[in-house]
């Protein structure tokens, strides 16, 4: 009789469980973030892109979404291993915006360790429409070290700071902090040309320049109105620290694809090595890119016109989710986004992400595989602190030629 009731109650407080929480399934997505020192806290921005999950309004957002969060320190002392910090957001208290390019924004504060100078922070978005978390985690910093801890952009007329990694030359930024303080800056033009991605089966090492090569430096101040012209710059408070803030001044309608130059260099992971050569020594640079998009559609103008659209619209997108020192197309996440669209899964860990990917065997649907996973390592650098490569394998050769060769009959984009 008592091993009933046990087994009674013990049904009981399952089912309870079971009903208080909503949460079915875990999953992730992609986002951008940036920390901000604000006094005894940290001030946490969020920038999440328009994707299948996102509602088309911050109102809907709000109803539609519960957010939790969990701090766990790094340093394995006897305070740090108890109970994380945890709290749910209040989103009376957090800032919110809907982006029309660059989706929902939100900033919101979180506690400082006391004991540790940097930690694990664990994101819980709670879908309370399809019953999914969507779980993000990162390396965060307690004690400010770098320049882009203490100090952002940010754009005239918007509250939050810059994510994207760019602004456009008829717009004007401040460098700022959120805590109000004050200070000048060593700024540096960097001559560049970086190149796209190399492709995920090339394990070779690509050639690095370990210098950077200057084009002018000048000063500048906190709280000015600022306004350059097009190029790379990186932003330090002591012209001899190694990490800056990084910025991109691009040209007024970036990140659409506008030149005849940018739709040729853009067909890299497209096109086969023949047909770049051939792209690239045309007399007309433009007639040669509608002429690869025109024998891709076998002189089909409408399907053309289609393919055209629907790959520069992934190209644009890459430009705002993964934008860093580079355009975002030409990082390796902005490849394998170009390529194989939004991941349907993201693992994230404190300093890696893994982009899962679901196949169906069905190369009319563009996926003839049945699940392929590309781990990205966070690789902080001069410019950018949320920067990550691709790990490598020559495994990928054959499902990315696959996908390519779909993508070519405008099957999967």
């Amino acid at each position: 009789m008592f091993r009933i009731v046990l087994l009674f109650c013990l049904f009981h407080s399952l089912l309870s469980i079971a009903q208080e929480n909503r949460v079915l399934t875990t999953s992730g997505f992609t986002l951008r973030y940036l920390t901000l020192d604000n006094g005894d806290k940290i001030r946490l921005f969020v920038q999440i892109p328009h994707n299948r999950f996102m509602p088309a309004s911050a109102d809907k957002f709000l109803q539609r979404f519960e957010l939790y969060y969990q701090i766990r320190e790094d340093l394995a002392t006897a305070a740090s291993n108890l109970q994380p910090k945890s709290a749910k957001v209040n989103w009376q208290e957090a800032k919110i915006k809907l982006d029309e390019n660059e989706g929902i924004k939100l900033g919101f504060d979180i506690p400082k360790s006391e004991n540790s100078p940097t930690g694990l922070l664990i994101l819980d978005f709670i879908d309370l429409q399809e019953s999914k978390k969507h779980q993000v985690s990162f390396r965060v910093a307690f004690a400010q070290t770098k320049v882009r801890e203490m100090y952002a952009i940010f754009k005239e007329n918007d509250e939050f700071p810059l994510i994207s990694g760019f602004v456009r030359a008829n717009e004007k930024f401040q460098i700022r902090s959120i805590g109000g303080e004050y200070s000048n800056f060593y700024v540096t033009k960097i001559k560049h040309t970086y190149p796209p991605a190399q492709l995920p089966m090339n394990i070779s090492k690509p050639v690095q320049n370990k210098e950077l090569e200057v084009e002018r430096s000048f000063e500048a101040k906190s709280n000015e109105w600022l306004q350059w012209e097009e190029g790379l710059y990186i932003i330090k408070q002591n012209p001899n620290a190694f990490y800056g803030l990084g910025l991109r001044i691009e040209p007024a309608d970036f990140p659409k694809i506008r030149t005849k130059e940018q739709l040729a260099e853009a067909l890299t992971y497209l096109a086969v090595a023949s047909e770049i050569k051939e792209i690239q020594e045309a007399e007309d640079l433009k007639k040669a890119v509608d002429a690869f998009w025109l024998s891709l559609s076998r002189a089909d103008v409408t399907k053309a016109k289609e393919m055209v659209k629907k790959y520069y619209a992934r190209i644009r997108k890459a430009n705002y989710l993964f934008g860093s020192f580079k355009e975002g197309w030409k990082t390796d996440m902005g490849m394998i986004y170009a390529i194989f669209g939004e991941p349907d899964e993201i693992i994230w860990d404190k300093d890696s992400q893994r982009w899962i990917y679901i196949g169906n065997n069905n190369f009319q649907a563009g996926r003839n595989y049945t699940k392929i996973t590309f781990n990205f390592l966070r690789r902080p650098n001069q410019f950018f602190e949320d920067y990550y490569l691709l790990v490598r394998y020559v495994e990928y050769d054959e499902v990315w030629l696959k996908t390519i060769q779909a993508l070519r009959q405008g099957v999967g984009l």
